[in-house]
């Protein structure tokens, strides 16, 4: 008999699709462990899987190690010469649901009069033209190197995915998190919890509602603070996953 750990995304549409897989694997002798919250522990148990707890799933035993932030080798050249000493905003909804003309137009038209210098990656399935005319005061390309321009920016308008989260917030770069699907909901609640940032529903984007949240966390610095406690703990756990690597390679030899 296997024994096999599931750790399961708190929403129907990702849990009822595997029950029938997890029934199926315990009648056939499997002990499957199914992690989860308390809202899915009657039909996880229904299946004969042991039910865990997210939140009472952790001991001493585990060790939280952080993001692992490293420099992406395929990044483009990017024309870092080019910006300016004042305030700037980066744009970015990753590289899932890029195919956003409206939201980027949205975008124009509520940072063109700005004294924001802006730089917008818009995906590699959207063509330079498409969004239509660049505002002179943004820089429009089809990808970044995003951790050398976390370094630099103000603020960072992002999808709320965990890996541009992360590397925002190792930076202690305040968000204004416009989540489009799955955990992205969850990571930005979380964003705005901990007064890193604020949440905005993408049904409820406007010009003039990008323009007053990037205008209040700018205003604010409690957000920028909040994203730079934040990082330092991140950095913090990479020493620690440095310093626990090397015991491991130590133990190896």
């Amino acid at each position: 008999m296997a024994t096999a750990i599931l750790f399961g995304l708190p929403a129907h549409g990702q849990t009822n699709p595997t029950l029938p897989i997890v029934a199926e694997l315990v009648r056939q002798g499997e002990q499957i462990i199914y992690y989860s919250t308390e809202e899915f522990r009657a039909p996880i148990e229904a299946t004969g899987a042991d039910f865990r707890a997210y939140g009472y799933a952790f001991d001493d035993t585990f060790k939280f190690v952080g993001p692992s932030i490293a420099p992406r080798i395929t990044d483009p050249a990017f024309p870092f010469e080019a910006l300016h000493a004042g305030p700037l905003l980066y744009i970015s909804l990753g590289t899932l649901f890029d195919r956003q003309n409206e939201f980027y137009r949205c975008c124009f038209q509520a940072f063109e009069q700005s004294d924001y210098q802006v730089v917008m990656s818009i995906g590699k399935h959207t063509t330079m033209e498409q969004p239509g005319r660049t505002p002179e005061n943004f820089m429009v390309c089809q990808s970044v190197q995003q951790l050398e321009l976390l370094q630099r920016v103000t603020l960072f308008i992002t999808h709320a995915g965990m890996n541009s989260t992360n590397e925002a917030l190792y930076y202690g770069v305040p968000l204004l998190a416009i989540p489009q699907a799955t955990d992205q909901h969850y990571i930005a609640r979380r964003i705005e919890q901990t007064g890193a940032g604020i949440r905005l529903s993408r049904k409820r984007v406007t010009a003039s509602r990008l323009r007053s949240s990037a205008d209040e966390i700018r205003t604010h610095a409690y957000y920028a603070q909040a994203s730079a406690r934040i990082g330092a703990s991140l950095r913090h756990q990479a020493i620690q996953q440095f310093k626990q690597r090397y015991h491991i390679e130590q133990f190896r030899r």
